[in-house]
C-alpha cells in the first residue's frame, strides 16, 4: 500500500538502490525523538530481514523513555569510520540536522517529510503530506515485499503514535491509521507504546516539567505561550535525556493557545527552540527566519547567538513580529 501523495517515482528508485547493495548506515538526526529513532531502527530491523548488514547512527541523546526499543541498545552515537558505500538519512531536512560537522557520503538516499528539505540526497523522496518518517518507511517496506518482523512493526508503530502526538494532531488520518493498524498486525504492542512513551516518565522529567510551566508567559490575549529551560536546569537533573517528551505539545494543548514556543539553553550557551502552532499560523516560516524549519503546526530551530538570553529574545520577538503581521494584538 503506498498512501497519500508518495508517488511511486521517488520510492522505487530507493527500493531498487536496496536490493542492489549489501551493506547500509542509516542516520538519523541529533536529539532523537520517536520518529527518528522508530523510523531508523524499524529500516534497520526490515533491511536485515533481508540479509543486508545495516547499523544505525544517530549523535543522541536518546531519550530515557524511547529506551524501550527494540535494536536501541545497538545505535552507533559515533559515526563510524569504516562507512558503507551506500547511506540512508531519514527524517533530516538538511545536513546539520545531524550534526555541525556531518557530511553526508556515498551514494545518499533521504527519505524525509519535511516541507524544508534541502534535497541533498542523491535520491530524495519528500513527502509533506507523510505524518512521520515512519510512515514512509512503512510505506518503503511494503514496496521491498518484506513481511514485517514484531521488531519492525513495534519500532514504525512508535515512529507513527509519537510524531501524531498518539494520534491526536492535525496529520492523523486514515492511510496513518491503516498503516499503524498493519504493524499492530504484525506484533506492534500499543497500550505498551503507550504505556512507555507517555506513561514511565522519570522523575527528573516531572521535574523539567514543572520548570516549564511553573514559567509560562502568555502574550496576545493567551494566544501565544512560551517558556525556557537553561543548561543549569538539565545538569540538574542528570543531561538532556531527560527531557520530557511532547512537553511544546502539552503548552500548545491550553484553552485559548495559538502558538506555543518553548526555548532550551545549549551547553554552548545557543538556543534550541521546538515551535507548535494549532495550524492557523505557519510556524515553520518563523523557524525558518531564525534558521530552522519543520512542518506548519510542528517546526524548531537551533540559533547559534549567545549569550542565552540574546538568542532567546531573537527568536520570542521573531514569533511577535510575524504575529503581529497577521493581525494578532499584543496586550
Amino acid at each position: 500500500m503506498v498512501c497519500k501523495s508518495a508517488k511511486i517515482e521517488q520510492i522505487a528508485p530507493i527500493a531498487q538502490c536496496i536490493r542492489d547493495n549489501d551493506e547500509f548506515i542509516i542516520v538519523g538526526h541529533s536529539r532523537p525523538d520517536g520518529d527518528c529513532l522508530g523510523s531508523g531502527l524499524g529500516l534497520m530491523h526490515a533491511l536485515r530481514l533481508m540479509g543486508k548488514k545495516t547499523r544505525f547512527h544517530t549523535p543522541g541523546p536518546i531519550p530515557d523513555n524511547l529506551k524501550f526499543l527494540p535494536g536501541v541498545d545497538e545505535i552507533l552515537l559515533e559515526l563510524p569510520a569504516d562507512l558503507p558505500l551506500t547511506m540512508i538519512v531519514i527524517d533530516c531536512s538538511d545536513e546539520e540536522r545531524v550534526s555541525d560537522e556531518f557530511k553526508a557520503s556515498g551514494f545518499v538516499c533521504s527519505i524525509d517529510h519535511h516541507k524544508s528539505n534541502v534535497y541533498f540526497g542523491n535520491l530524495n523522496w519528500v513527502d509533506e503530506e507523510a505524518a512521520a518518517a515512519a510512515e514512509q518507511i512503512y510505506q518503503l517496506v511494503e514496496e521491498l515485499g518484506i513481511t514485517m518482523s514484531q521488531e519492525v512493526a513495534q519500532c514504525l508503530y512508535t515512529g507513527m503514535f509519537t510524531d501524531s502526538g498518539g494520534f491526536r494532531f492535525g496529520n492523523t488520518d486514515e492511510p496513518l491509521l491503516v498503516a499503524a493498524a498493519k504493524c499492530v498486525h504484525y506484533g506492534a504492542n500499543p497500550a505498551e507504546i503507550a504505556e512507555q512513551v507517555y506513561g514511565s516518565v522519570a522523575y527528573e522529567s516531572v521535574e523539567l516539567t514543572a520548570k516549564v510551566l511553573g514559567n509560562l508567559h502568555f502574550e496576545y490575549g493567551g494566544k501565544l505561550v512560551w517558556s525556557e529551560l537553561r543548561w543549569s536546569d538539565y545538569l540538574a537533573v542528570g543531561g538532556e535525556d531527560m527531557e520530557p517528551e511532547g512537553l511544546v505539545s502539552d503548552m500548545r494543548a491550553i484553552k485559548g493557545v495559538e502558538v506555543s514556543v518553548l526555548v532550551h539553553e545549549t551547553e554552548e550557551s545557543f538556543a534550541r527552540v521546538g515551535f507548535r502552532s494549532r495550524g492557523g499560523v505557519d510556524v515553520a516560516d518563523i523557524a525558518a527566519k531564525v534558521g530552522g524549519g519543520g512542518h506548519r503546526a510542528a517546526s524548531g530551530a537551533l540559533v547559534r547567538v549567545s549569550p542565552f538570553a540574546d538568542a532567546r529574545d531573537r527568536i520570542i520577538n521573531t514569533v511577535r513580529e510575524s504575529l503581529e503581521a497577521q493581525g494578532y494584538k499584543r496586550d
